[in-house]
């Protein structure tokens, strides 16, 4: 009688334990919009909904949800959706991509907590060159030595403390070029950024790119001297090394779409320390949601923890 006692108490136990895992089907992650639960109440980000409920997206909206086994799915389209339907269509088994996605739950549920922000700010910092070396007044958020997968960079930088005032810049040269010092691609921005196909003309060919961000006066005069300023070099990944990224890649984006794959995508990046990649993916992320800003808050305590903003350079110095 005893055993059997104890082997109903252990059946309890479990049972109880099990439903308490899972008293909810999914996490809301990303919220923009007119998004509510029927019946009127808002749906906010950190919410969890239940199988038994019904939601309902706004035109023009956005929801991003994470399964409770850390599959994600977006609703982008108006109407109305019965949580346990959404259920139906995730595949319960664990997967390559919800390994990255628990992740990017943890930082979408708390995006809205300071305390996730000074937790992770420095967690990468040693790995992180960007700030250590002379790069002029114009600061890529880089590091010195950067490898890179894809074809698209997406160049941002800061004017450093110090360096030349920012109201004497009036635009900026972005320039490319190779081992042997010769010009690859030069551009002319106003912004602070310049996305760039890395896939054109000459700079399919190198393996070994310098990236160099020179300030220019109204004029379109150096402030800077382009042969003083060291650069980025970003360097390709070798075939092995980009077959097995890509191998990989093409397991996360098969089982999550959209902006929350990307985001997904982005995390993968950062823990392989493709940074460059990394912001690429941020960036898609945040336009394939719509600018929803808990996306912005992640991608902004992305750059925090690994030295890429003025802020947290000027703390780690």
């Amino acid at each position: 009688m005893k055993i059997k006692f104890f082997a109903y108490c252990a059946m309890f136990f479990l049972i109880v334990g099990s439903v308490s895992a899972q008293d909810y089907a999914f996490k809301v992650l990303g919220s923009r919009g007119h998004n509510v639960i029927a019946g009127g109440a808002s749906i906010k980000v950190g919410a969890k909904l239940t199988a038994n409920q019904t939601i309902e997206v706004g035109e023009g909206s956005y929801l991003g949800l994470a399964h409770s086994s850390g599959k994600t799915i977006e609703l982008t389209k108006k109407g109305t959706y019965k949580v346990q339907d959404l259920t139906a269509q995730i595949n319960s088994s664990g997967s390559f991509a919800s390994q990255y996605g628990k992740f990017v739950i943890d930082e979408l549920t708390e995006a809205g907590s300071d305390g996730i922000a000074a937790k992770n700010r420095f967690q990468h910092m040693n790995k992180t060159g960007s700030v250590k070396r002379d790069v002029g007044s114009v600061v890529p958020m880089l590091e010195a030595k950067q490898k890179i997968f894809g074809n698209t960079l997406t160049l941002r930088w800061y004017i450093k403390e110090g360096g030349i005032p920012k109201e004497a810049i009036d635009r900026y040269k972005v320039q490319l070029f190779n081992l042997s010092d010769d010009l690859l691609f030069a551009q002319e921005v106003k912004e602070d950024f310049a996305v760039i196909d890395l896939s054109k003309d000459k700079l399919s060919t190198e393996n070994i790119i310098i990236c160099k961000v020179t300030p220019l006066d109204k004029n379109g005069q150096e402030l800077e001297k382009t042969h003083t300023i060291d650069g980025v070099a970003l360097t390709r990944l070798d075939n092995a090394e980009s077959k097995q990224i890509s191998i990989e890649l093409g397991t996360i984006s098969k089982e999550a779409q959209g902006a929350l794959g990307k985001l997904i995508e982005a995390r993968f990046f950062e823990d392989k320390e493709l940074y460059a990649d990394a912001i690429h993916a941020y960036e898609e992320a945040i336009k394939l949601s719509g600018g929803t800003e808990q996306f912005k808050k992640i991608y902004q305590f992305f750059l925090e923890r690994n030295g890429f903003t003025l802020e947290s350079a000027s703390e780690k110095n």
